[in-house]
This record gives C-alpha cells, sequence and structure tokens, in this order.
C-alpha cells in the first residue's frame, strides 16, 4: 500500500509540474508577442457586470415572455374551440 501512496505522489508531483510548465510557457508566448499576461488579464470583461446585464435583460423580457403565453395559451383555447365546432358541424 505504501509504494501505491508513493506512486500517486509521483503522479500528483508531475501532474502539477505539468500545469506549471504549461503556465509559464503560455506566459513565455505572451511576453514574446510584446503584452504581458496581466495586460491581457486587465482586458477581460467583468464578470459582475456581466452578470448584471443579464439579470436586467431577464427582467426586461419577462413581462413579453408572460404576454408569449398568455397569447399561446389563448391559441390553444381557439383551435380547441374550432375543432370542437369542427367536429360538431361535421357530425
Amino acid at each position: 500500500m505504501h509504494v501505491m501512496q508513493q506512486e500517486y505522489a509521483k503522479i500528483m508531483c508531475s501532474c502539477i509540474q505539468c500545469q506549471r510548465d504549461v503556465l509559464n510557457e503560455f506566459q513565455s508566448s505572451v511576453m514574446v508577442m510584446g503584452c504581458p499576461l496581466e495586460n491581457m488579464l486587465r482586458n477581460i470583461p467583468d464578470i459582475s457586470k456581466l452578470t448584471a446585464k443579464v439579470e436586467s435583460m431577464k427582467k426586461a423580457l419577462s413581462p413579453i415572455n408572460n404576454e408569449k403565453k398568455d397569447a399561446l395559451n389563448q391559441l390553444g383555447y381557439v383551435t380547441k374551440e374550432r375543432c370542437q365546432l369542427f367536429f360538431e358541424c361535421s357530425s
């Protein structure tokens, strides 16, 4: 069992090292392009602002969605009535 724990620890360490290597490579390539990583991260939009915008849009669409549901319900009712009348007329 102790050997398995050692192997697991080696695998985890190699995974962490691999992740570190990938991040270092990415940062190096960004630096070579003349754009430091921190500048790139600053250009990412603020998620909280986007979340607030989405919530605002949901609130604005809520009455429209309710109207759509009402219209679909009315359409279903009219369609049902029409089918009943058609059935009664054809009998």
